[in-house]
């Protein structure tokens, strides 16, 4: 089991009240992830956080980020307030970082509740960066190829 609650519910408070009235468990199980856990059954073994696009020589087909964007819908739906609005995040990003929404968009970066403006700026940047160098490194290969 790999405790992952601090990613959806940020401080201790939220984590030992309930929400909504409710305590929340979610378990998630797959042969995918029977194979990779590890013998103290804690954390899973070579499962990677993210794919880099374009790796045609990555043998995984799934990453810690697949699995958050698959799950990450269904958690927020139980976890966070209705009161929260991801526009006013959103608002925040843009006015004090520059940070659009298609730059959100291109690259894939979701703002997920209790996530401060700085955070989700900080990883978009880090995400644009990320496939700036990818692009550079396959221009380079693709170069000395020629």
């Amino acid at each position: 089991m790999k405790d992952i609650t601090s990613s959806y519910l940020r401080t201790r408070t939220e984590q030992n009240n309930p929400v909504g009235g409710f305590h929340h468990i979610v378990l998630i199980e797959s042969d995918y992830l029977d194979q990779r856990v590890n013998e103290q059954r804690d954390d899973f073994d070579n499962i990677p956080d993210e794919i880099p696009s374009g790796d045609v020589f990555s043998v995984e087909k799934l990453s810690y980020a697949a699995i958050h964007q698959a799950i990450d819908p269904i958690i927020e739906q139980m976890v966070v307030p209705a009161d929260w609005e991801k526009d006013e995040i959103l608002k925040q990003v843009n006015d004090q970082f520059g940070v659009s929404e298609a730059m959100l968009q291109d690259t894939s970066t979701r703002i997920v509740y209790g996530e401060a403006a700085q955070s989700v700026a900080e990883r978009v940047l880090k995400n644009i960066r990320k496939e700036s160098l990818m692009r550079l490194r396959r221009s380079s290969t693709t170069k000395r190829k020629l």
